[in-house]
Parts: C-alpha cells; structure tokens; sequence
C-alpha cells in the first residue's frame, strides 16, 4: 500500500449502455464490449467483458447477454413508467 496526493475526481453519470459481440470462440467463450454512455451519448468509459464457461452455455438469445452483462456491471435497466390511466 502507498498514499497518494488527494485528489478531486469527476463523477460519472451513466445514462445507457451499448454492448457489442467482439468476438466468439465456438463452444468456449464470447469477448463483449461495452460502452458506458453519458446523457447525451457520448462515450465515458469502454469495458471489455469474457464470458465462458456456464454464463456462455446458457447464452441463448440477446436478452440473456443483456441481462449477464447488466449484472457484470451491476447496473439495472431503467424501464420509463407509464403513466396511470386517464392521467
């Protein structure tokens, strides 16, 4: 361990996440890459996620891989409410 001069450190606001198949290795394993999204779409971050193993046994549609790398993250996807009827 070593100290370190304290600094300020911008926060980052998340808004959205993009996710992309960089690759995949039949059978084995699936590279991802995701990109962390501002408010206004622009990139704050690049996360590259392996999944192998049971988590890519299991990947069986998009919303599964949405749902897998959402938990990596440990994000949750915002649902816009809707609003009750008649208001």
């Amino acid at each position: 361990m070593f100290n370190v001069k304290v600094e300020s450190v911008p926060v980052k606001v998340i808004s959205a996440v993009q996710i992309k198949v960089a690759s995949v290795e039949l059978y084995a394993s699936a590279k991802v890459e995701v990109n962390l999204l501002d408010s206004s779409n622009k990139i704050v971050e690049r996360r590259a996620i392996l999944i192998t193993g049971e988590e890519y046994q299991g990947w069986n549609d998009d919303s599964y891989l949405e749902a897998l790398v959402l938990s990596k993250l440990n994000f949750t996807k915002y649902v816009e409410p809707t609003p009750p009827a008649g208001s």
